[in-house]
């Protein structure tokens, strides 16, 4: 009968590459995301000023909608970095997911 040696797998070294790409990821849609919707809501304002009749009130609420989208997406590294780290979800072995959002949060800039 083979005895097995308990290994522990440290994910930062194990996954670099793959926690490099999801880092990289996150980092160009947390900033080019909001920075496209704010761009719709300046289209989506000079399209209505330059109309005859402006209809204030659906341009109220897409910019607003668009603007909350924006500072959501812009938040949500942070939220589950939050979240996780409340979870109760700390083990100390390098294989939790706590570790692992750590090992992403050394990339995302």
């Amino acid at each position: 009968m083979f005895i097995l040696e308990e290994t522990t797998i440290n994910l930062c070294t194990e996954a670099s590459f793959l926690f490099k790409i999801i880092g990289l990821v996150i980092t160009l849609v947390r900033y080019i995301v909001p920075v496209i919707l704010i761009i719709m809501i300046i289209v989506d304002v000079t399209k209505t000023l330059s109309t005859s009749s402006p209809d204030t009130k659906g341009l109220i609420n897409k910019s607003v909608t668009r603007f909350a989208f924006a500072a959501i997406i812009y938040l949500i590294p942070a939220m589950v970095t939050v979240i996780l780290s409340n979870a109760g979800l700390d083990d100390t072995d390098g294989t939790s997911a706590i570790d692992a959002l750590n090992c992403i949060n050394q990339y995302v800039k």
